[in-house]
């Protein structure tokens, strides 16, 4: 009797600034295994984040059951990073923990003889949209050629599909917007995008904005606590149009820099925020030279996003 045939699956990472995501991932972007590890937040030498990431791998393989590793066969190996890809395009330099340039081709090409592709982590997203999410078939009109991922998190960033077409820039960085300039009635960091709006920064902005407007801040201990609080503060209430306010502009410049049909956002400050941040938020959005807003929509595909998009691609490149 003929045996079944092995399911092809990608082994892929997702270097987060938080947690660092590993997962069996088939070409139509289904998840079979999945570990989730915290990030090391500094070491002595690249090296070190390499050594953790085979580590991290190594676990998730170690975890298969008997019937697991007979029912699969692994093609290939994809890494989603938070960083720049460097110019030979063989590691990343993280820019959200201290390490130096962190190599990735050559040591796990040597380890797991197999091939590895990287991809900017927003750039991986944006790709996982496109082909098994929203982009995939858009109210059965077909897939969608331009399209936007923006994810509001720990930082804020993008990727770009234009003309049917996943666009990397120089180093694999095309869509980076969270360096945006954006207008503030009370100025904070680098007055940008991710400056006001980045998971890392909003409790120090609003404490600033309340003390510039005379009011006393509360005292909240995490952008969760901030969030719960707004249906009872009405400080709070009064910050989250200034919120408002700067994503209308961030995402004005988005649509009218790439002219999407559709922007998709993700993230877990915007996913878990949507209500309070995102929706209604057409009122703020410029419309001087688009004849249509595109939507808005957010992701379905959640912390598993990335790891499913560097997947399908390192399946493409095959």
């Amino acid at each position: 009797m003929r045996k079944d045939r092995k399911k092809e699956v990608v082994i892929a990472v997702d270097i987060g600034a938080t947690n660092l995501r590993t997962s069996l991932v088939d070409a139509v972007g289904t998840v079979h295994k999945k570990h989730v590890y915290s990030t090391p937040k500094k070491g002595d030498r690249g090296e070190d984040m390499t050594d953790f990431i085979i580590f991290c791998i190594s676990g998730l393989l170690g975890e298969l059951s008997t019937t697991e590793s007979e029912s699969f066969e692994i093609v290939s190996i994809g890494v989603s990073v938070a960083g720049p890809i460097t110019p030979d395009r063989k590691g990343y330099i993280p820019t959200n923990v201290s390490f130096g340039n962190v190599p990735i081709v050559l040591p796990l090409t040597k380890k797991y003889d197999l091939p590895v592709e990287i991809l900017n982590d927003t750039k991986a997203a944006v790709y996982a949209e496109w082909k098994v999410g929203h982009g995939k078939n858009r109210g059965g009109l077909g897939e969608v050629r331009n399209m936007c991922y923006i994810t509001m998190s720990t930082g804020i960033s993008g990727g770009v599909i234009t003309q049917g077409q996943l666009a990397l820039g120089r180093d694999g960085s095309f869509g980076h917007v969270g360096q945006i300039s954006v207008e503030s009635p009370v100025g904070y960091g680098d007055h940008d995008w991710e400056s006001y709006m980045g998971g890392i920064n909003i409790l120090g902005f609003y404490n600033t904005w309340s003390l510039v407007h005379g009011d006393d801040p509360q005292s909240y201990e995490s952008v969760p606590a901030l969030f719960d609080a707004v249906e009872s503060d009405p400080n709070l209430q009064d910050f989250m149009q200034v919120l408002s306010s700067i994503n209308g502009q961030g995402l004005s410049n988005v649509i009218h820099a790439y002219n999407p049909e559709m922007i998709v956002i993700g993230g877990g400050v915007a996913r878990n925020n949507w209500e309070i941040l995102i929706k209604g938020l057409g009122k703020f959005i410029r419309k001087d030279i688009i004849s249509e807003t595109p939507g808005i929509v957010r992701t379905d595909l959640g912390d598993d996003i990335s790891c499913i998009g560097v997947a399908l691609y390192a399946f493409s490149r095959l």
